[in-house]
C-alpha cells in the first residue's frame, strides 16, 4: 500500500498497485483525479474503515477490475498502439485503449476537442 505525498507527479504507485494486484489508499492530489477518470475504484486515505474492511474480507472483483483498467490503458499494448499512431501523426486521445476509440477519444473525454 502506498500513500502518495500531495504532489506526487506521476502517479505510478497508482497504476502498479493495480497490475501487482494491491488495495491501495490514495489521497487527493492532482494527478489522482487524472488517473481516476479512467475508472480506477481506490480506498480513500481518510476513510480507513472500509480498506480495513476490504483487508479483513478481501474481494477480488476489485482488484481484477482495477488489473484490467490499468493493462487496457496503460499496458505495454496500449503504448505500443498510442506510440504508432503518434507515429503516424495521428492525434491521439490520452483515453485511448484501441484503434476504434484512439482517434476518436473515449466518449466522455474532450481531450481531442480543445
Amino acid at each position: 500500500m502506498v500513500l502518495p505525498s500531495s504532489w506526487e507527479g506521476f502517479g505510478l504507485p497508482l497504476i502498479e498497485s493495480a497490475l501487482h494486484r494491491k488495495p491501495i489508499a490514495v489521497g487527493g492530489f492532482p494527478v489522482a483525479s487524472e488517473i481516476a477518470a479512467f475508472g480506477f475504484h481506490w480506498f480513500a486515505v481518510d476513510e480507513p474503515a472500509p480498506l480495513k474492511g476490504w483487508l479483513a474480507d478481501p474481494d477480488p472483483a476489485l482488484l481484477d477490475h482495477n488489473e484490467d483498467v490499468a493493462r487496457t490503458h496503460f499496458g505495454i499494448d496500449a503504448l505500443a498502439l498510442r506510440l504508432e499512431l503518434v507515429l503516424s501523426g495521428t492525434r491521439v486521445c490520452h483515453h485511448a485503449a484501441t484503434d476504434s476509440d484512439a482517434a476518436g477519444g473515449a466518449p466522455e473525454c474532450d481531450c481531442l476537442t480543445a
